[in-house]
């Protein structure tokens, strides 16, 4: 335990040295959106396309984490689902619950911490859990969400591939799932734009 906190402190220490600096000295209400933006568009996008194209990828051998992380989900979704009846929830409490009661940041702060505790030989396992729980959210649960708000079936099917095809995390998994599994062997100049791209992620997080 007192490693696995040895670890994570200098991600708290980052936190509340940002938290100070913006309480404290006048740094401006800007800079947050422009960080989060380079994490979500630029800097995760990266690090996941970096480590998914080094690894060689193989459907066979990850073929029981991409189902028991599918279940997982998929079953999240139904207890929901289960438990806004049971609760004779209002409409919009119980999408509030459903969207939700799945919802987690395994991106944007699951990959950091695992990125300091296992270190980056972790990357490409957490990068295709990130995929996998993407999928699910931007198909089952936002034409789920969509087509309750809607109840139109075309509407919804634009929207759902209009979020896959526009989503950096999602396109940078592809991209190196593709890369991985042909074994390009990228030039070492981009590897290193790469590597200083990824090096920024954590503490931008």
């Amino acid at each position: 335990m007192s490693e696995i906190l040895t670890v994570i402190a200098p991600l708290f220490i980052i936190i509340f040295a940002s938290a100070f600096l913006q309480k404290f000295r006048n740094i401006g209400d800007e800079w947050p959106k422009v960080l989060n933006d380079f994490s979500l568009k630029i800097g995760l996008p990266v690090l996941i396309f970096s480590a998914l194209s080094k690894a060689p990828f193989s459907f066979s051998e990850q073929a029981q984490l991409i189902a028991a992380n599918s279940l997982f989900i998929l079953l999240s979704f139904l207890s929901a689902i289960v438990i806004g009846k049971i609760l004779r929830l209002k409409k919009q409490m119980f999408l509030t619950l459903f969207i939700c009661f799945v919802f987690g940041n395994v991106a944007y702060l699951g990959i950091p911490v695992l990125t300091q505790i296992e270190g980056e030989q972790i990357l490409p396992t957490a990068s295709l859990i990130v995929a996998i729980y993407l999928f699910w959210m931007f198909t089952v649960g936002i034409s789920y969400l969509d087509y309750s708000v809607e109840k139109n079936k075309r509407a919804v099917v634009a929207n759902v591939l209009k979020n896959l095809l526009k989503n950096p995390l999602l396109i940078a998994v592809i991209l190196g799932i593709v890369i991985g599994t042909l074994h390009i062997t990228l030039p070492s100049i981009v590897l290193k734009s790469l590597d200083m791209v990824t090096a920024s992620v954590t503490p931008t997080v």
